[in-house]
């Protein structure tokens, strides 16, 4: 999976945190999912299903609920994918930390959804 260091990545990211991002954006490369596969996965959370994702990008972030989730040393750098999706109810603007996505289950969907941001738009006729 393809992540950025975008500027808002350099700029809450400290001086030592930097390799860590840096190291962790190259181990994603390896990743085969990507970006669209995952928040995918994140939109059937919401209760809506996915026809099709026009828009994907992950970038290096922040999330103050985990800890050395990516390696030992990784602190609280996660990965934020933000997307735009046509689901079977409309359209979808949809962003979401991947340790978030990483841990949903059938059963914690709508817990795991009260951390995404989710704005959903339907068609009225």
């Amino acid at each position: 999976m393809k992540v950025r260091m975008t500027a808002d990545s350099k700029r809450i990211l400290s001086l030592a945190e930097a390799p860590i991002a840096n190291r962790m954006i190259r181990e994603m490369k390896e990743d085969e999912s990507t970006a669209a596969d995952y928040i995918k996965t994140a939109i059937y959370a919401t209760g809506d299903s996915v026809e099709e994702v026009y828009k994907a990008e992950a970038e290096i972030a922040k999330n103050c609920r985990i800890w050395n989730q990516y390696a030992e040393d990784s602190g609280d750098i996660d990965i934020w994918i933000n997307a735009e999706a046509r689901t079977r109810d409309g359209f979808i603007i949809i962003g979401a930390y991947l340790s978030d996505i990483w841990q949903l289950t059938g059963d914690n969907g709508e817990e795991i959804a009260k951390y995404m941001y989710i704005r959903k738009f339907s068609e009225v006729k």
